[in-house]
């Protein structure tokens, strides 16, 4: 069984591991981000827990971006459909399209804009949107950089590939691994800030 699955924030499957939410909390606080773009939401309970951070905030919305939309994923085992929040908004779509890229920015107030990575986990793929999104982002979260290392050693390159990969292109970026003082992460390496 999927332990993650089990991992819950208001009734909602939040596939998370319960320290990274705590980092993302304190990272929500300290940047105070205008904008979070969470890319590939499954079931919604992050884009909840999301939302929930930036209300606490009084400020901020969330855009979370997936191929499937309610109807393509059905509803959770708890006859749950994806949660809403007025401060959250879904788009289907691939989350390094242009039109979709568009679509995020174009209402966007200007400040700062955190950006989470969990879609496609193929090492092409993650650095597409790690190409797509850095422009615009003040701190980029790379989740299960462990897939091929950590977790599924079978896995192939994946997340952790495409960050090592882009950082050796982009010096104004680094991986911030003191963010990862919990011990337990999904993202090793994955924490990224502008340098």
């Amino acid at each position: 069984t999927n332990r993650y699955a089990s991992v819950t924030w208001w009734g909602h499957e939040c596939w998370k591991a319960p320290t990274d939410m705590i980092i993302y909390a304190e990272l929500i606080h300290a940047l105070r981000p205008t904008l979070i773009v969470e890319c590939g939401v499954y079931r919604g309970g992050s884009s909840l827990f999301f939302a929930h951070m930036l209300e606490l905030l009084g400020q901020g919305r969330i855009v979370g971006i997936d191929i499937h939309d309610d109807d393509d994923i059905g509803l959770d085992p708890r006859g749950q459909q994806r949660p809403t929040h007025s401060r959250l908004r879904y788009i289907k779509g691939s989350s390094v399209d242009p039109e979709v890229v568009a679509d995020v920015l174009g209402a966007s107030e200007p400040g700062p804009l955190l950006v989470i990575l969990d879609s496609d986990h193929t090492m092409p793929h993650v650095l597409a949107e790690l190409q797509t999104w850095s422009p615009w982002a003040s701190i980029i979260i790379v989740e299960d950089t462990d897939l091929g290392h950590e977790v599924l050693p079978q896995w192939g390159p994946g997340p952790r590939e495409a960050v090592e990969k882009w950082l050796a292109d982009e010096p104004g970026w680094y991986a911030d691994r003191a963010i990862e003082r919990l011990l337990l992460t999904c993202a090793p390496s994955g924490f990224l800030r502008r340098a």
